[in-house]
């Protein structure tokens, strides 16, 4: 069982059949993903973010390697509430987040 409180990622067929899917987060937090794009490696990265109810929204990045387990995730630490809105990867295998904070936009490596 999972609770609703989590992102939620699914892999499917050309038919849309689902092949796996994951709920990811933490049961404290809200979790959401908006947007996904593959990497080098045949994995994806998300962005999203988590937030306790009426609280501050962090970004929220997180890789998934090409059968849907996660390898790694990173939440940005921020004053007031912002959220992901872009991700990609160089080709040296290399990220760089953009997120919103407020009404300004930031980007980290």
């Amino acid at each position: 069982m999972y609770n609703l409180n989590y992102g939620f990622v699914a892999k499917t067929d050309i038919n849309g059949n689902i092949l796996w899917q994951r709920f990811v987060g933490e049961t404290s937090c809200l979790t959401s993903f908006s947007n996904v794009w593959p990497t080098l490696d045949g994995g994806f990265v998300a962005a999203g973010e988590s937030y306790l109810f009426d609280s501050i929204k962090y970004p929220l990045y997180v890789k998934f390697n090409a059968c849907g387990n996660v390898e790694w995730s990173r939440k940005i630490l921020i004053s007031t509430s912002g959220y992901s809105t872009n991700i990609v990867q160089f080709n040296d295998g290399s990220y760089v987040g953009m997120f919103t904070e407020g009404e300004d936009m930031y980007y980290g490596t």
